[in-house]
């Protein structure tokens, strides 16, 4: 079936019993008052040609560098675990990595079995994994 224009497709549903006809009638045309004493905007002419000023210097609040950086470290840690890389994955926690940790970053707690998930984490108060406690471990 061919429609002959789009106004075809526009469809007056018949008004439901029960309920009330909307509070406002409907109306034809809007009617657009200008409010008195209010300027309009003005726009610039496009044939106004304005000349271009340089930015001044700004400072980038940064100083130049006074000393050499710091040499990295020639041992590199897995930046998952923390502990020292002989290749390419860790040999603790077995993640192949090509970032590395800073140099501060070695673990100090060991890494243990979480109980509950069975997750290779550093051992603390609750697991970083799943959450739960850990159990207390025996000081050296």
């Amino acid at each position: 079936m061919a429609l002959g224009s789009p106004s075809a497709l526009i469809v007056t549903p018949a008004p439901i019993e029960g309920f009330a006809p909307t509070a406002q009638p409907k109306t034809s045309a809007a009617v657009v008052e200008r409010v008195p004493d209010l300027e309009q905007t003005r726009l610039a002419d496009r044939a106004l040609a304005v000349a271009p000023e340089p930015l001044p210097d700004f400072d980038l609040g940064r100083e130049a560098p006074s000393e050499a950086r710091t040499p990295a470290s020639a041992q590199e840690f897995c930046a998952a675990c923390g502990a020292p890389l002989a290749g390419r994955a860790c040999d603790l926690c077995g993640r192949v990595t090509g970032k590395v940790a800073p140099p501060g970053r070695q673990r100090t707690t060991p890494i243990v079995a979480c109980p509950t998930c069975q997750s290779r984490v550093p051992h603390a108060v609750i697991c970083e994994k799943c959450h739960t406690p850990m159990p207390l471990r025996e000081l050296p």
